[in-house]
């Protein structure tokens, strides 16, 4: 099944997010309209293959907003001339959040408004679900559009009841919950629902169900808190029966896990120190064992329980040497188990190292950190490790360094402003 150009939404007529966006902003500056238009259609065989693999904020657990796709999208279209975003947006006749945004840089104005719900129900009522999930994917994963991924997912909450019982179908509405929780907007908690009672495997209705507690704890107000937690503990109870105690530890770790979050946001650190304990014993537990999960996806929960198990203690100077340790160990598995994490390990390492007054030993986890986080679309986290990279080359007085260093951050990072007025 194809999409042509022209029954796609705006965003994708004028720009095709790439597996990597990071290709755009290092290749040669060539026609915006060139650069941007979609030469690939959304429905294509191959997208799987092609965006799968970077697809990491829509249905994040955390149910994070895409700020770093955001970054990345402006980094590349301000190096662009208000003409050459004049020829992309042009010949659009209608604009969706997206696009117009787009245009009005360029001044192009005077367009309506892009009819998603219409454009969404056309495909649902064809029952090429997948179109429609893709779309929502991009808008987020692609060209970081919540606002135009919330518009899709209305059409998808009001088309709910009568869409077919499939396995695209269900991972269609827990695309929509995913869009709809990150804004805070309630119309999750019934697509949550829906999701949870489509699934058939124990681990994807599980996973449902995390994510409409985290929506609670995060985004919502928590009316639904404590039944939603019921749901989820009982899911974890069916995972130790369908895939033994393993499943089960891992399951339980990342609810434990969440307690922890929610205990710090209530400034309860006695007990969310106590819940993080909990939930790394669990995690390393479910390390020794079957858990009838994918590992290289169970190993990312791994190392975040643990990472956070760090971060609880490097704040307190009784507990950061333990910090580092945890976080010396950690680099070494996403060495070869993980090298996803790898980056966010070596950060977390250098700030420890950092903290605990040892400049010179931090400098070299913070300019690996660095060199892989280069070329990324991660430029937040980017930001993060060299501000913390420059405050350790100023503690050693290595004053050449910082002014190199200085010339890749961002101005006005919090994280640098802190950590030098720690030293002073």
């Amino acid at each position: 099944m194809y999409l042509p150009k022209k029954d796609a939404p705006p965003a994708f007529q004028v720009f095709w997010p790439h597996r990597e966006p990071a290709a755009l902003l290092e290749s040669a500056e060539p026609r915006l309209a060139e650069r941007l238009t979609v030469s690939s259609l959304i429905g294509s065989a191959d997208f799987d293959a092609r965006v799968a693999p970077y697809a990491k904020w829509v249905t994040e657990i955390g149910l994070r907003p895409s700020r770093e796709v955001q970054q990345a999208v402006n980094a590349l279209l301000g190096r662009t001339s208000v003409e050459q975003r004049w020829e992309a947006v042009a010949p659009l006749e209608t604009f969706d959040h997206f696009s117009r945004g787009l245009a009005e840089r360029a001044g192009v104005t005077g367009r309506p408004a892009f009819d998603h719900r219409r454009w969404a129900r056309r495909w649902l009522e064809t029952g090429e679900h997948q179109v429609v999930t893709h779309t929502i994917a991009q808008y987020v994963d692609g060209v970081g559009s919540q606002a135009d991924a919330v518009e899709v997912s209305a059409a998808v909450a009001e088309s709910e009841p009568g869409l077919a019982r499939t396995g695209t179908a269900a991972f269609l509405v827990l695309h929509a919950a995913c869009a709809f929780a990150v804004v805070g907007d309630e119309r999750c908690r019934g697509l949550f629902d829906a999701a949870a009672d489509r699934m058939t495997g124990a681990w994807d209705r599980y996973f449902v169900l995390l994510r409409a507690l985290t929506a609670e704890v995060k985004r919502l107000d928590g009316a639904r808190l404590d039944e939603v937690r019921e749901r989820a503990w009982d899911s974890v109870r069916t995972l130790s029966a369908s895939y033994g105690d393993a499943a089960g530890a891992l399951g339980e770790a990342l609810l434990t896990n969440l307690d922890a979050y929610r205990a710090m946001k209530a400034g309860d650190r006695g007990f969310a120190g106590e819940r993080i304990d909990r939930a790394r014993e669990l995690v390393l537990r479910s390390a020794q064992g079957e858990t009838g999960y994918p590992w290289q996806i169970g190993s990312r929960y791994y190392v975040q329980v643990c990472q956070n198990w760090a971060r609880t203690r490097l704040a307190d100077p009784a507990t950061s040497a333990a910090a580092v340790r945890e976080m010396v160990r950690l680099v070494g598995f996403c060495r070869t188990d993980e090298r996803d994490s790898l980056p966010e390990a070596l950060s977390l390492l250098g700030l420890g190292l950092f903290r605990l007054g040892r400049y010179e030993e931090a400098i070299a986890p913070l300019q690996e950190a660095a060199r892989e986080l280069t070329g990324g679309i991660s430029l937040i986290r980017r930001n993060t490790v060299v501000g913390t990279l420059i405050a350790a080359f100023d503690a050693l007085g290595r004053i050449e360094e910082v002014e190199r260093w200085a010339g890749e951050l961002e101005p006005g990072d919090e994280l640098l402003d802190r950590l030098l007025a720690e030293r002073s």
